[in-house]
């Protein structure tokens, strides 16, 4: 027998996860664990302790709420992107090799943001997920991509934990890639049979590797749904158990009860229960019954909505969703729109901590390196649109107290010797310097504009045309 020689890499890394998969058995079996281990509450509640892929994906596709958990956060953060620029001048872009304009090509040609939308939903499920560059340099894609030499980028395909899976991990401590994935083993997936096809090992320097709530490294997050896995299994059974409480319940049962000294007759015992089992299945309606006593029982159905309510509180606190949001519903104007905002500052936080330095920069950076991207700029800027909570009401009583803000300030004297008028369109009404601009050149000099002693008759004339171009351009801002 010939003995197959074990290289120290490949037995170091196999002691690497076999030691990462025995720590995380020892923490799995500390869960539910109470009384100092006489009870197991995973056990009696029917928790699973080790969440795997499977897990999530199965509940994603048959949990209700968990689709909403997953798409609707990842759908309100890429509907709407951010423009990409090389500064942060308002200028008009008219260079087709701006920036800005090789970026939107991209996006058109491989229909990118729609990619980027199913890998954060595909992230949502997993502890990472990548999103793969088919370049035209070779067909072995396990060869590290040559980024010294131009190549043309055939497709961009995203990948789940499942479907890319880690093959091996840099393990030389010199390397600054020291402890991230080295060769990826992607699957593609037959459409017809909904199974795993073709097998190609993938160099690292092809793909990007993304991850949401990293703790200790980088390459592996946390599954979105980890934390609400046993609320949503609760949930289940308040929704599954109240179905099937109200097809059992609702219908009255029936009790068939001998009289005193009855006498069959005709009718065997036999007879009777097929008869009150074509009545249960409705394929009869009457009964022929002969020294019984049919009786009916009360109905036993209850409302589950208190109990499925607190299920959904709970996932509410736990995903930072509003509640309304998360089930969309709208009950009162004032309700909803504090909701609209605390779930416009969900999605600022998902932009600023995770879409922006977890994907879209190294996802540029990436393309940069590539040569699909041309730029002599060492840095660039992400600009995202403006997200507004805001109702008719609010904005009306917003506009209202600005006009009396702008009336005070230009009819009181001496107003712009304390704060001049550029600096106070910029810090009270946020506005930029193109925009103050803009005002000036309508409007005119503000010198001129603000008076220095109070006049009735010119008051009108002064105020109407600076209060009309500051209302345009609070359009404008709206409209944004």
């Amino acid at each position: 027998m010939i003995k197959k020689k074990i290289s120290n890499k490949v037995f170091n890394d196999q002691i690497m996860r076999l030691n990462a998969i025995t720590q995380r058995m020892k923490y799995a079996e500390t869960l539910g664990q109470t009384y100092g281990g006489d009870r197991d509450l995973y056990q009696a509640l029917g928790y699973k302790v080790e969440l795997e892929y499977k897990d999530y994906y199965q509940m994603y596709k048959r949990g209700d709420i968990s689709k909403v958990i997953i798409d609707k956060p990842a759908e309100a953060l890429w509907g709407n992107p951010p423009k990409i620029s090389e500064s942060d001048q308002e200028v008009i872009d008219k260079d087709e090799n701006s920036l800005n304009n090789q970026w939107k090509k991209l996006v058109k040609d491989f229909n990118l943001y729609s990619q980027i939308l199913r890998l954060d939903k595909l992230l949502g499920l997993g502890k990472y997920a990548i999103l793969f560059f088919g370049f035209d340099d070779s067909i072995d894609m396990s060869k590290p991509l040559n980024t010294d030499s131009e190549h043309e980028l055939l497709y961009i395909k995203p990948y789940s934990e499942d479907s890319a899976k880690i093959r091996s991990f840099v393990t030389k401590t010199t390397d600054p890639r020291y402890g991230l994935p080295l060769m990826y083993e992607i699957q593609s997936l037959n459409p017809s049979t909904n199974t795993h096809n073709a097998t190609i090992n993938v160099h690292h320097s092809r793909v990007l590797h993304v991850v949401e709530n990293p703790l200790e490294n980088q390459v592996f997050g946390t599954p979105r749904l980890e934390v609400l896995f046993n609320r949503l299994q609760d949930l289940q059974k308040l929704l599954g158990g109240s179905a099937e409480m109200f097809w059992r319940g609702a219908r009255p049962g029936y009790v068939a009860k001998a009289e005193k000294d009855a006498s069959f007759g005709d009718i065997s015992a036999e007879d009777m229960k097929d008869q009150f089992d074509e009545f249960e299945h409705n394929l009869r309606r009457w009964l022929t019954v002969q020294g019984v006593e049919v009786k009916e029982l009360a109905p036993q159905v209850s409302s589950p909505k208190d109990h499925i309510d607190v299920q959904l509180t709970m996932i509410s606190i736990a995903t930072g969703i509003p509640k309304r949001i998360l089930t969309g519903s709208e009950r009162g104007e004032l309700a909803s729109t504090q909701d609209e905002k605390i779930w416009n500052n969900l999605i600022k936080d998902r932009m600023s901590v995770f879409a922006e330095p977890q994907i879209l920069r190294p996802l540029i950076d990436k393309l940069i390196d590539c040569g699909m991207i041309k730029t002599e700029k060492e840095d660039y800027i992400l600009t995202w649109p403006k997200m507004s909570a805001m109702g008719e009401k609010e904005k009306a009583d917003i506009a209202k107290m600005r006009a009396q803000a702008i009336k005070e300030y230009l009819t009181t004297p001496g107003s712009d010797m304390l704060v001049p008028p550029e600096i106070w369109l910029r810090d009270e009404f946020g506005y930029t310097e193109v925009q103050i601009a803009d005002i000036e050149a309508i409007v005119g000099d503000f010198k001129n504009i603000v008076p220095q002693e109070e006049d009735d008759d010119t008051e009108d004339d002064i105020i109407d045309p600076l209060t009309n171009v500051i209302a345009n351009i609070e359009k404008e801002k709206d409209a944004a």
